[in-house]
């Protein structure tokens, strides 16, 4: 029997050695997280030129970006108090004050956007609409209506009569101090008693949206319309007449101050007029087409932010364009799969649709056939790597990684899926909103609807065990677990505490995790009983899980970034040097074991582990060709099988050592036996030795303890 006993003189000298060992392989700049090269895209909601030339530039959920010269590469820019937000608005105040509107919040920096002052809106304001009057007067308008602010932000007055109670979209102010709102269908209108009342400036935009405003050099008002083009006034408002020499639907307006005022259209296209509007010039298209969303002056030029493209740089004359992506990586990856090369597939629901990786995740590629499909979900069948994902009209699959696609829809009445997952036994599950569950037994040529109740909860996630039983989390009723291929469903909820499941990960060696918000559990058979690991994990929804080769787990979370769990401690630690981005949406392991992370706004990060705070053993110990141990790695309170390759000439000693040294466990091993199985108690999780000494030999092996 394997007794419990102190620290022996027997291992005394190996203390130094493991000590050493321990040493060699402490947390270095391994477990910084960096973000990879690309790929080089982003929606820039709004940019603007500062007095020493740079450029900044907003963008969706990706925080604030510099750009200092067009030749240079942008960068990540006040990622301590702006990353990961949305930045609608960027506005000089007369006071030389940088304002950014955010949602619920307003940013403000007295050095050029370098650090910022983050302060609460009213009433659930966001910030999509943000001007100043000539005295310093600010205006804020966004889905609470319109505010106005004497005080730099610190007090606000609420200035509706006369508008209607729909989402401003933008506001302005001229050199007389009319103020112009634009709503969301609901038209323009104009203030001349700093906001007290209001009154339709524009008749034929009654019932349409007015997406931007601008106010010229030559004091000309602009009003940019879904549906109707440019309405300008030239007399601070009195009257209007609608230009039709634009496309219909203007997104982006920027009047500079050397007289040239900039359009931006729906349509990509750039238009430009010198000539206050008498005529207008074409300047550009964006690549893909997608609206212009920004327009600021650059260093002479200008720039145009876009809906999917970054940032392109123009000139005048002669009108020519540039490319000025490099460096600005705003996009969101829900989801990560691989095939057996070990090439990897994210996929990005507004952008490229699918990239792909053939050096572990570092850089990126186009894989979608040169269509865009808005792919949310994406993975691999294991037999011959066909790559599958689901998408608005249905699921896609391609055979060449992604340069040729083909659509499977026969079967399949709902296709708007949020969902798709492979099972070891070849089945192709695709999840559609509606709670539609459909399954594929022909790689994807046709398609059965298997469920449509799951409590009446949508499927979130999806996940297997090696011999192909099925677990699905949903939005609001819990988890459910199918033994028979998908064909009939029962919901496991012991232990658990949400019916929200944001995760799942599953581990031979180490059982099934669920996340949810804010919580953790972990099942060790397969999902009848939950144990719950939350203890100090932060408040946030666990939208990723990852388990180190030595079975401790880590969590990829909203706004909170990376935590690990510590077994022996029993409480979560974070592990977020470099993260800057720290809402995770999904991992992925790299066949090198680094962790891969999809951030919400800034792309991918990448890990050289697994983050756990000590160093991880590989998955699969070496053993010496004398002694083997099995299972390894082994669950904490299991069965540890000792095997010699001869049998023992005389009885013999077994320690297990802890890498501190430290004899935790002794017994005694007769004589003649080559076999001896350990009943381990519940120990933390780890690396641990296994050491059989007897009179004429000594030999040993490591194996792994999963955490609890």
């Amino acid at each position: 029997m394997i007794q419990r006993s102190f620290l022996s003189a027997a291992i005394a000298a190996l203390l130094a050695l493991a000590l050493s060992s321990l040493h060699a392989q402490s947390p270095s700049t391994a477990d910084t997280w960096r973000q990879v090269g690309g790929p080089f895209t982003g929606k820039v909601l709004s940019l603007l030129e500062l007095p020493d030339g740079s450029l900044l530039a907003g963008t969706e959920r990706g925080g604030l970006f510099r750009c200092t010269d067009a030749t240079q590469p942008w960068e990540p820019y006040a990622t301590a108090s702006l990353a990961g937000t949305s930045i609608y608005q960027l506005k000089r105040a007369p006071d030389g004050r940088l304002f950014a509107g955010l949602e619920y919040n307003l940013a403000i920096s007295t050095d050029d956007g370098a650090t910022w002052t983050i302060k609460a809106l009213p009433s659930s304001q966001n910030g999509f609409a943000i001007a100043f009057s000539p005295s310093g007067t600010l205006y804020l308008g966004g889905w609470a209506g319109l505010h106005k602010s004497d005080d730099g932000g610190t007090s606000w007055t609420e200035i509706m009569s006369g508008l209607p109670n729909v989402s401003v979209n933008t506001v302005a102010v001229d050199a007389a101090g009319n103020i112009y709102s634009g709503h969301q269908n609901r038209g323009l209108y104009r203030s001349s008693d700093q906001g007290a009342n209001w009154a339709l400036a524009h008749a034929d935009l009654d019932a349409v949206t007015v997406k931007c405003t601008a106010v010229g050099a030559d004091g000309a008002i602009y009003a940019g319309t879904s549906g109707l083009g440019i309405s300008i006034s030239r007399d601070n408002g009195l009257t209007w007449f609608n230009d039709t020499n634009t496309t219909a639907n203007i997104t982006a307006l920027c009047a500079t101050s050397s007289g040239p005022v900039l359009a931006g259209g729906a349509n990509g296209i750039v238009y430009l007029t010198r000539d206050s509007a008498a005529s207008w010039r074409q300047m550009r298209r964006s690549a893909h087409g997608g609206s212009i969303l920004s327009l600021s002056s650059f260093k002479n030029s200008f720039a145009a932010g876009t809906a999917w493209d970054g940032v392109m740089r123009g000139d005048i004359d002669p009108t020519s364009w540039t490319d000025m992506t490099a460096g600005l990586i705003n996009l969101t990856v829900p989801a990560f799969t691989s095939n057996s090369k070990g090439t990897i597939f994210m996929v990005n629901p507004t952008f490229n649709d699918v990239m792909k990786s053939a050096d572990g995740g570092n850089t990126w590629t186009i894989a979608n056939g040169n269509q865009t499909r808005t792919v949310r979900t994406a993975c691999v069948m294991p037999e011959n790597d066909y790559l599958y994902v689901g998408t608005p009209n249905g699921v896609y699959h391609s055979t060449d990684d992604g340069a040729t696609w083909t659509q499977d829809i026969t079967g399949m009445t709902n296709r708007n899926v949020r969902l798709v997952a492979v099972s070891p036994t070849r089945a192709i599950f695709a999840s559609c909103f509606g709670r539609k569950l459909y399954r594929s037994l022909d790689y994807g040529q046709s398609w059965s609807l298997i469920n449509e109740t799951f409590g009446n909860g949508e499927i979130s996630t999806m996940i297997f065990t090696e011999d192909g039983v099925i677990f699905a989390g949903t939005e609001t009723a819990g988890l459910y677990r199918s033994l028979d291929n998908g064909t009939t469903w029962s919901s496991i909820q012991k232990g658990l505490n949400r019916l929200l499941v944001t995760s799942l990960c599953y581990s031979k060696n180490y059982g099934l995790y669920h996340g949810s918000y804010g919580e953790v559990h972990v099942s060790s058979d397969r999902g009848d009983t939950w144990t719950r690991i939350t203890n100090d994990l932060p408040v946030a929804s666990v939208y990723a899980i990852a388990i180190a080769p030595s079975g401790r787990p880590a969590v990829g979370m909203e706004v909170k970034g990376c935590y690990y769990y510590d077994a022996a401690a029993r409480n979560w630690l974070p592990a977020n040097t470099g993260l800057f981005n720290k809402s995770i949406l999904a991992f992925h392991v790299n066949s090198n074991g680094a962790l891969l992370a999809g951030t919400d706004g800034n792309g991918i990060f990448i890990i050289d582990r697994v983050p756990t705070g000590i160093a991880d053993a590989p998955a699969a110990l070496p053993s010496t060709t004398e002694l083997s141990l099995y299972p390894n790695p082994v669950v904490s309170s299991g069965a540890l099988q000792v095997t010699l390759t001869t049998a023992l000439e005389s009885a013999a000693r077994c320690i297990v050592v802890d890498m501190l040294g430290r004899v935790v466990y002794t017994g005694t091993l007769t004589q003649g036996s080559s076999r001896a199985t350990l009943e381990l108690p519940s120990l933390p999780g780890g690396v641990y030795t296994v050491q059989v000494q007897s009179a004429t030999r000594t030999t040993s092996a490591r194996f792994v303890i999963a955490g609890r």
